[in-house]
């Protein structure tokens, strides 16, 4: 046999696909997603190296909820970066 020949046998052709043979079913092999995806990752209640947790409280310089920070001395507007002091974020 040509070694070309032997060639074409081992290497299917470009352009054409060869599907499973039959009385051959592809192996199928079942996973649950849960062993997949892992365990939820939980968030911790505040980020890395912060000092204080993010909420959400009114500025009183803006007039509305905003999101902030909640820290030791108070509560810190995310918008215009206020500080309102711990007795008034308690109120």
């Amino acid at each position: 046999m040509s070694p070309l020949r032997t060639l074409r046998q081992i290497v299917a052709p470009a352009g054409r696909h060869r599907g499973p043979r039959a009385g051959h079913a592809p192996e199928r092999i079942e996973v649950p997603i849960d062993d997949l995806l892992g365990t939820w990752p939980t968030p911790p209640p505040h980020a890395p190296n912060a000092l204080g947790v993010q909420c959400w409280d009114d500025c009183p310089l803006c007039g509305h909820a905003t999101a902030g920070l909640l820290h030791t001395d108070g509560f810190t507007c995310g918008e215009c970066l206020t500080t309102k002091p711990t007795e008034e974020a308690d109120q």
